[in-house]
């Protein structure tokens, strides 16, 4: 067991792609941020905190700005990668008040998110590709271990593992009638434009295809590295879809590049300094 546990969890995998995603996830959250800040007078008024939960903070509109401003900035520190696990530890913090404070305002991904933050805090993003390697503050390394991709790869399977479960039951998934009930709902659609009729069989055999890609999306750590990043090619596709079709933006943004590291293999050899690229 000692040889596939090393090359499991201690195979050499590049590290470059870890501060793409830091930057890829950095940069959402600041636009994301950003949008909402339009917003903010609406959702500092009474009724804007109606599923309020308390919180480390109390529901103050003073409150709400300072962290509003703290998780931008925090957000742009952790793209380029300045004081990094601290950023990201404080990014992870506002972003958990401001969900607190509002949760309409970010729905299910908000949550989900949070999780790729530890990942990045975990694998320590800020090594490779960052103003603290520049700096001087960190050392730069070009290594990383395989565990800090294993921990994407187990994490989608729960994530779709959840969706599959909560989707089951419903007889419209199996039908293929969600995406195009969907856009016909003018909430959620970004094809008003189109006669739905004519595509209602492209519309079906997309849901359905989604579905069973979102099912195999549950086994996604157990293929090897070929068929894994065939089942990416269909997952980002179908995210890619939703993402042009709906208005459901970011939970599609957030899934595509936590797939895409997926990608990534290994290199075929064990890391030789095992405790040096372990946080």
């Amino acid at each position: 067991m000692g040889p596939v546990w090393d090359r499991y969890f201690f195979e050499v995998y590049p590290a470059r792609p870890l501060a793409y995603l830091r930057f890829y996830f950095g940069v959402l959250l600041f636009i994301f941020y950003v949008q909402i800040g339009h917003d903010l007078p609406i959702l500092l008024m009474p009724e804007g905190f109606s599923r309020w939960q308390p919180g480390l903070l109390p529901v103050d509109s003073r409150a709400y700005w300072a962290v509003y401003f703290v998780a931008v900035l925090v957000s742009l520190f952790v793209a380029a990668g300045l004081f990094t696990r601290t950023s990201l530890i404080l990014l992870l913090v506002a972003h958990t008040q401001l969900v607190q404070f509002n949760a309409d305002a970010f729905w299910g991904w908000s949550h989900m998110i949070k999780h790729f933050l530890i990942f990045l805090f975990l694998a320590d993003a800020g090594k490779t590709w960052s103003l603290d390697t520049r700096l001087g503050l960190r050392p730069e390394i070009r290594e990383a271990s395989a565990w800090q991709y294993r921990l994407w790869h187990w994490q989608l399977m729960l994530i779709y593992a959840v969706v599959v479960l909560w989707r089951w039951p419903a007889a419209e998934w199996w039908r293929g009638d969600v995406l195009e009930a969907t856009l016909r709902d003018s909430v959620f659609s970004r094809a008003s434009f189109l006669d739905l009729s004519e595509y209602s069989g492209i519309l079906n055999f997309v849901s359905r295809a989604g579905f069973g890609l979102e099912m195999l999306g549950a086994t996604l750590p157990f293929w090897p590295l070929r068929i894994r990043r065939g089942l990416i090619v269909g997952l980002v596709g179908f995210h890619v879809v939703t993402l042009l079709l709906t208005t459901v933006q970011i939970w599609q943004q957030v899934m595509i590049g936590a797939l895409l590291i997926c990608w990534v293999g290994g290199e075929g050899r064990k890391t030789e300094k095992r405790l040096a690229t372990v946080p």
